[in-house]
């Protein structure tokens, strides 16, 4: 077997693991929907929160079209690109994650941009993404994150340590088994435009997944009536990390339920197992109706495009 069907192996095991870990605190703690007192509210929330992931979509879309624009030596259409992404994106759930990363490639190849340079706008935007998700999450809620990790793996946990230290050895990883078309790829161009737009894709993927931790907010908010402004930041420092889990391990569908594991086990002492678990499947259900309705939207977008033309 190569390297890559072993890592996506072990991807899915750990997917597998993780849903059954679900199952089993379902079945154990049950899901708490006690909250729903208020339907039409509670729909009205649902369908603020797909309105929310609709926008972080886009803005992610954003991000990869700004390490494109870097990338790429020919001008292009960043709507159309914006649209490749939005496509592509829900190769993480059919046949699973990273193979959005692939269809992004097969998508845009008729946009007139080499693989290499696809392939490049691809890596750095999951190595900047996995750093903004750690640093936004350490500093959202610094010390209600330490509480939160503590109540699992006690208090001495050098919780900091672990987290550069992971932010380090991921990135460092990537750039030696990338090495060769990393330096490659980057001849001829400005270190100066490279900071630019890393500090500019940084700052929109931090929007975006603000965005997606919102989506959660609002879920606690709706479920308690309301919620403390440091409770809050807890919720988005903690999804964060949850969602870097997701977005990494290669294999898992969309990181379905190694994302809402992860939330269990962290939230579910501050507010409660059931509560968490049942939010948590209402949040992953309105970011997948969010991911497919974004990708209904640009297929009907692009089909009009084309009849346009042709009758032009």
């Amino acid at each position: 077997m190569k390297k890559s069907g072993t890592i996506r192996l072990i991807g899915r095991i750990l997917s597998i693991l993780s849903i059954g870990f679900i199952v089993y605190a379902v079945a154990k703690k049950g899901f708490d929907f006690s909250f729903v007192n208020n339907v039409p509210l509670f729909i009205l929330a649902v369908l603020f929160g797909i309105g929310l992931k609709l926008a972080s979509l886009w803005t992610s879309a954003s991000a990869w079209t700004q390490w494109l624009t870097f990338f790429s030596h020919t001008p292009f259409e960043k709507r159309s690109a914006r649209q490749v992404f939005i496509r592509a994106n829900i190769g993480k759930y059919i046949p699973g994650n990273v193979m959005h990363f692939v269809q992004r490639n097969l998508f845009a190849s008729e946009m007139g941009i080499s693989q290499l340079q696809l392939a490049m706008s691809s890596l750095f935007e999951v190595m900047s993404y996995v750093t903004v998700a750690l640093l936004g999450a350490a500093l959202t809620a610094w010390d209600s994150l330490q509480t939160v990790v503590a109540n699992y793996f006690g208090d001495k946990l050098p919780v900091l340590g672990i987290a550069v230290a992971g932010v380090a050895a991921a990135i460092l990883v990537v750039l030696y088994i990338f090495r060769k078309k990393i330096r490659t790829a980057l001849t001829g161009y400005s270190v100066r435009e490279f900071v630019k737009t890393l500090l500019s894709v940084m700052g929109i993927q931090l929007a975006a997944l603000l965005l997606l931790s919102s989506i959660m907010v609002l879920l606690f908010w709706y479920a308690n009536g309301t919620i403390a402004l440091k409770d809050a930041g807890t919720v988005i420092s903690t999804y964060m990390i949850a969602w870097v889990l997701g977005y990494i391990v290669p294999g898992a569908s969309g990181g379905i339920g190694i994302r809402e594991m992860a939330l269990m086990l962290l939230l579910g002492p501050l507010f409660g197992e059931g509560l968490v678990t049942a939010l948590a499947m209402i949040h992953r259900l309105i970011t997948i109706i969010g991911d497919f309705l974004g990708y209904l939207i640009v297929t009907v977008m692009n089909r009009k495009s084309e009849r346009k033309a042709q009758h032009a």
